[in-house]
């Protein structure tokens, strides 16, 4: 199952005209574009190629071969050959996983994408439907906790807090060194410290004195901004009035984005809320994922928060921290260079 670094050939579809790969035979099988004008012309601003991986060994001339897999050790002119033609700093990695792993991590400002991260901050490179190369976590960026671990009156001590929405007089405060919603209506506050993207959770446990029956609400809120506008995703569990509740607020106004699931927390437990790109995730416990929704109304909000209602509403151990820090090249680039040394 060999892969190939192949140029793009003009292929008439209907009425227009489109580049597809040489040897994918009109089906592109998942190449990775490397032309640096991002594939807008079939020159490619002096670069037509891509990495292309194809089922067979393919005869056609145009086709050169780079490795049978990723594990394949490549020798050194090899690598020096391609560092030439990408313009990147020799390559140190010897096998072909290896090699592709660092040409994605500095791509041309317009030419193929750098690698992403997926979970936490794991990266990884698909390449025709297969994992072609991966790098371990490397957690990063900004991560802020608050344990209420302080006397009976407001929110702290470790993190600034500022309650932003209040239903009826609304107040919160830390009772037994736990968050507590103290009286009226329901309160939303913001941990006014900023992580540094704005792919995050934030996390909570249900406090040691929680009830989940009737009127008691807790949830977390992530990419809230430093205003006193409620634009956010929330994470809230209605007890035995509701299930959970996924909802995005945008000015003020509430939609739900999913409240299918039903199993009320106990005290103790705890539930996270995650946005990576247009993925917001709903969990509980932090580990089971309960709800999944696509949505990208809200972007470049750096905070996060808690949300509770009711008396023995309870919440403690706050947390929310970047799922990778910074651009994903710097960060890739980070990566690389801790796994090279593993090595």
């Amino acid at each position: 199952m060999p892969y190939y670094l192949a140029p793009y050939e003009k292929v008439p579809v209907r009425d227009a005209v489109q580049f597809h790969p040489v040897g994918c035979e009109g089906v592109v099988r998942g190449p990775i574009d490397l032309r640096p004008d991002g594939g807008a012309t079939l020159e490619g601003a002096g670069l037509n190629a891509c990495l292309l991986w194809l089922p067979r060994p393919a005869s056609d001339w145009r086709l050169e071969l780079l490795a049978e897999s990723p594990t394949e050790r490549l020798a050194a002119p090899t690598r020096r050959y391609l560092s030439r033609l990408f313009w990147v700093p020799e390559i140190h990695g010897d096998t072909f996983g290896d090699t592709v792993l660092r040409l994605m991590i500095d791509p041309p400002r317009d030419g193929w994408r750098p690698i992403r991260p997926t979970w936490q901050g794991v990266y990884e490179i698909w390449l025709g439907g297969r994992r072609l190369a991966g790098l371990r976590t490397i957690r990063g960026g900004t991560t802020i906790t608050e344990d209420f671990d302080k006397a009976d009156n407001g929110l702290g001590p470790d993190l600034t807090w500022t309650t932003f929405h209040s239903l009826s007089g609304g107040t919160l405060g830390v009772t037994s060194n736990q968050a507590n919603h103290k009286s009226g209506g329901e309160a939303e506050a913001r941990a006014d410290s900023d992580l540094a993207t704005d792919d995050h959770y934030v996390q909570a446990t249900a406090g040691a004195d929680y009830s989940n029956g009737s009127n008691f609400y807790i949830g977390v809120l992530c990419r809230k901004d430093s205003s006193a506008t409620r634009t956010q995703y929330r994470w809230m569990n209605f007890g035995t009035d509701g299930p959970w509740e996924l909802a995005k607020f945008v000015g003020g106004a509430e939609t739900v984005l999913d409240n299918a699931y039903t199993t009320d927390p106990v005290a103790t437990e705890s539930f996270k809320l995650e946005a990576n790109g247009s993925t917001i995730r709903g969990f509980h416990t932090a580990a089971q994922q309960r709800a999944s929704v696509t949505d990208a109304a809200i972007t470049n909000n750096l905070r996060c928060g808690i949300a509770l209602f009711g008396n023995l509403a309870y919440i403690d151990n706050f947390e929310a921290g970047d799922l990778a820090v910074g651009d994903p090249g710097r960060t890739a680039r980070i990566a690389y260079y801790y796994y090279m040394r593993r090595r």
